[in-house]
């Protein structure tokens, strides 16, 4: 008897081991093949970073528009119109009348839009439209139509330096010989 439960312990022994055996040899489930992965890109160069932009500075500056309209050699005719804004905040005029033209009245026009920004380096950029409209009302040779308009329709951005007008624009009529500039001055109200 003996032998018969050292037999039967040998071989509980004997399989027991197998199961231990078996689950430690147990084949792995098959793993999906690793798709290949893009190549990296390569890091694009930074740009470096500007600094950030101040706030607008409070100051005013004053906008002089001049305009100078002349036809041939006929004494030019000049208007100015003139506004106070604070850095980065838009102006704007509008003007409008009337001028006899014949026996009938005319509507002349004259609208200015500006917005001024101090630069860095203490210049002035001014961004600006205009529209000017006027009529010719001797009707002379070289003259525009008298019931036509001579339209001035502009809009720019240009760098001014504080105190220093500049010529910012001279257009010709394509109806006649009338030719307008527009002069630009942008100061620094402290």
């Amino acid at each position: 008897m003996f032998r018969a439960t050292v037999s039967a312990s040998v071989f509980v022994l004997f399989i027991s081991s197998g199961v231990l055996a078996s689950a430690q040899t147990a084949p792995a489930k098959p793993q999906p093949a690793a798709k290949p992965q893009p190549a990296a890109a390569e890091p694009q160069p930074q740009r470096p970073a500007e600094p950030p932009r101040p706030a607008a500075q409070p100051i005013n500056i004053r906008i002089e528009t001049t305009l100078t309209d002349q036809v041939g050699t006929a004494a030019p005719a000049t208007k100015t119109v003139t506004m106070l804004v604070s850095d980065r905040m838009p102006g704007r005029i509008r003007t409008q009348g009337d001028v006899k033209v014949g026996p009938n009245y005319r509507p002349v026009i004259l609208n200015v839009d500006a917005t001024p920004d101090i630069q860095r380096d203490g210049k002035i950029k001014v961004n600006m439209s205009l529209e000017y409209r006027a009529y010719s009302a001797d009707g002379q040779a070289g003259q525009p139509d008298p019931n036509q308009p001579s339209n001035l329709v502009e809009s720019f951005s240009v760098i001014l330096e504080d105190g220093k007008a500049m010529l910012i624009s001279q257009s010709a009529d394509p109806a006649s010989d009338r030719k307008v500039k527009v002069d630009l001055k942008v100061t620094i109200v402290k």
